[in-house]
């Protein structure tokens, strides 16, 4: 049976996935954070990731007195969104607020200077630490872009889905469980 990138395959089973899912989590340098609010309503905000782990973990900086700390201080579901171009990544997991001195120091870059201007000395900085616990990826990049856009068409002029047409391919589109 061939595989149609539905199936949640654990990270560590699969090398070509491991290894695309963290090349293109290295590509990005903004995602669209999402916390739960105090009436479980889902809010999102622009965020710079600071770091990521082999693992999947997120790293973001943060002032402490924020409403997404507060959220996340309250209900650690989290939704980490990535978009670039044709590379779009979606990651879920739990959040949890670390004030750690020398992680803080560690992945300090003078560029978030404007938005933290007392620097990495400031009191009120804090991490957001995203365990990340599913991702899934659509890669349309490149040669992958080319093969997806023919079998578009051909789906649409045989009256097809694109799933129908187009072979599955694992740099292309995945589902994995990170944490196993």
């Amino acid at each position: 049976t061939q595989s149609t990138g539905h199936e949640k395959v654990p990270l560590s089973e699969d090398k070509t996935k491991r290894d695309h899912f963290l090349t293109l989590l290295g590509s990005f340098s903004v995602a669209m954070l999402a916390t739960v609010t105090s009436d479980n309503q889902f809010r999102a905000r622009p965020m710079v990731l600071a770091s990521f782990e082999d693992n999947g973990n997120l790293w973001f900086i943060s002032h402490a007195e924020t409403p997404k700390v507060e959220e996340v201080s309250k209900d650690s579901r989290t939704l980490v969104n990535f978009m670039e171009g044709q590379k779009y990544l979606t990651i879920t997991g739990q959040s949890r607020v670390v004030r750690d001195k020398q992680k803080i120091d560690q992945l300090w870059n003078e560029k978030w200077k404007p938005w933290f201007p007392k620097g990495k000395e400031d009191p009120d900085l804090c991490l957001i630490l995203v365990i990340s616990e599913e991702a899934e990826y659509w890669d349309n990049t490149g040669v992958k872009g080319i093969k997806y856009m023919i079998g578009a068409v051909s789906a649409y002029l045989k009256g097809k889905t694109v799933e129908e047409e187009v072979r599955h391919d694992a740099t292309r589109h995945a589902k994995l469980d990170v944490q196993n």
